[in-house]
C-alpha cells in the first residue's frame, strides 16, 4: 500500500456511528447524493433486525492515517442464501470507498473472512440481503437515488471488476411518466381480468396491517421462489418491515387481487421518501422532523416506487397472468395520479424477465437506471 490504512472491525458505538458516516468522505462534493437518516440505518443494523438470526455479519472500517474513515464494507455469511456447492454462496455491501485502493483493501478482506467459512462464491452487492438493497448502479449515473435503491460513483463498476469479479445479473428500474395518458392496450388488458371468474380487487386493511403483511409474505415466497438470487422472507423481517413502513404507507399503495376471495397477487408501493429526507443530513433533531413532515404531509413527494409485486406460480402459468399482473398496475397508477404523483418506478426487475418488462412497456414505462450484481468464485 502506498499509505498508512488500517482495518477495523465496528465493534462500538463510535464505530457504528463512524461506520454509518462514511460515505459523507465520497459524496461530499455530489449534489444528487441523499444521506440516509442516521437513525435508520442503526436500527437496520442492529439487532433489532431478524436478518441477523439467519445471518453472520461483520462490518469493517479502513481508517487513514489520522483516523478518518476512508471507506466500509459488509460481508454476510447467510444459511439461507443461495447454495454454491455444499455450502451458501457469500455476500458483500454497503460498500463505499474513497478510491480504488481502499476498494481492493475492502474487498480481499470481505473474501479472505468469507473464505474462512468455507464459501466457495461470493456475490453481491446486498446491503444487506436481497430483500433490501441489491445492485451497484451502473447506468443512470447524475439523478438522486430512489428510496431503498443504490446510489454509486461511475467509477466503482471498474474498480470492483478490477478485482476479478464478473456480472452476475443486472437488475432494471423503469420509469413510468403518469403525466402521460395510460395506453389503451394497458387499460384493455387490465380489464381483461375482471372478466375471470371469481376476481375481485381491494386495498390493504391497515387496521390489520401485520395480517395483511404476512398474506404479502406468503405470495412473495411463493411467486418468487424460482427467481434468480431468491431468499424466502421470514414472518419475522416482514413484520419487521412493517413496523418501518408503516408510519409512510398509505392503504391505497397496497393491493392484492383475489380469487373467490384467496389473494392470489400483491402489489407495494411507497411515496419517495428520498425527496422528504434530502437536506437533512441523516439527522431528525432539532429541527428535522418539522421539515420531514411538511414535506410528506404538505408537499409531499411527486414519486413513488413499487417495492413489491408478485403473482402466485399458479396463475403465473395461466395464460391469463399478464392481465392479472396489470389489474394490480392500473388502480395504481390511478390512485397515485389522483394523489399528485407524476412518476412511478418499478424496481427493480431482472433483465431476463422479460414478461414483466414488456408488460411494463405497455404501461408506457421505459429503462431509466441498472444496477449490477457482481460475482467471483473464492476456490
Amino acid at each position: 500500500m502506498n499509505r498508512a490504512l488500517t482495518l477495523h472491525t465496528v465493534a462500538t458505538p463510535r464505530d457504528l456511528r463512524d461506520f454509518i458516516a462514511m460515505p459523507a468522505e465520497v459524496y461530499r462534493d455530489d449534489p444528487n447524493w441523499i444521506r440516509p437518516l442516521d437513525t435508520e440505518r442503526k436500527t437496520h443494523l442492529g439487532p433489532a433486525n431478524p436478518y441477523f438470526k439467519h445471518a453472520e455479519v461483520r462490518f469493517r472500517l479502513v481508517r487513514d492515517a489520522s483516523g478518518r474513515p476512508v471507506g466500509r464494507i459488509s460481508m454476510q455469511h447467510d444459511s439461507m442464501a443461495p447454495r454454491a456447492g455444499d455450502k451458501p454462496e457469500g455476500h458483500f455491501g454497503l460498500l463505499e470507498a474513497v478510491d480504488a485502493e481502499v476498494m481492493g483493501l475492502l474487498l480481499d478482506d470481505a473474501e479472505a473472512w468469507l473464505r474462512e467459512r468455507g464459501v466457495m462464491r461470493v456475490v453481491g452487492p446486498y446491503s444487506l440481503s436481497v430483500n433490501d438493497e441489491s445492485g451497484l448502479l451502473v447506468e443512470g449515473h447524475g439523478l438522486p437515488p430512489r428510496v431503498m435503491m443504490n446510489y454509486a460513483p461511475p467509477w466503482y463498476a471498474a474498480a470492483i471488476g478490477a478485482r476479478g469479479y464478473t456480472k452476475a445479473k443486472d437488475l432494471l428500474a423503469l420509469l413510468l411518466d403518469m403525466d402521460q395518458p395510460t395506453p389503451p392496450g394497458a387499460q384493455r388488458m387490465a380489464e381483461q381480468a375482471h372478466s375471470i371468474p371469481g376476481f375481485s380487487d381491494r386495498n390493504f386493511d391497515v387496521r390489520v396491517f401485520d395480517r395483511e403483511l404476512l398474506k404479502v409474505r406468503r405470495i412473495f415466497n411463493d411467486a418468487w421462489s424460482a427467481n434468480w438470487g431468491f431468499v424466502p422472507l421470514t414472518e419475522e423481517e416482514v413484520l419487521y418491515s412493517g413496523v418501518n413502513l408503516k408510519p409512510v404507507f398509505e392503504s391505497e399503495l397496497g393491493r392484492f387481487i383475489q380469487i373467490d376471495g384467496e389473494p392470489i397477487g400483491m402489489i407495494v408501493a411507497l411515496a419517495d421518501i428520498n425527496e422528504a429526507i434530502r437536506g437533512l443530513d441523516g439527522r431528525l433533531w432539532p429541527f428535522g422532523w418539522a421539515r420531514l413532515l411538511w414535506r410528506l404531509k404538505v408537499k409531499k413527494p411527486t414519486t413513488a416506487r413499487i417495492i413489491l409485486m408478485g403473482l402466485s406460480r399458479t396463475w403465473q402459468k395461466d395464460l391469463r397472468s399478464a392481465a392479472l399482473v396489470s389489474a394490480l398496475i392500473m388502480p395504481l397508477i390511478e390512485t397515485l395520479r389522483r394523489k399528485g404523483f407524476r412518476k412511478l418506478e418499478l424496481s427493480w426487475i431482472l433483465e431476463d424477465n422479460r414478461p414483466t418488462i414488456r408488460l411494463a412497456e405497455l404501461f408506457g414505462a421505459t429503462e431509466e437506471r441498472r444496477y449490477r450484481m457482481f460475482q467471483k468464485d473464492l476456490a
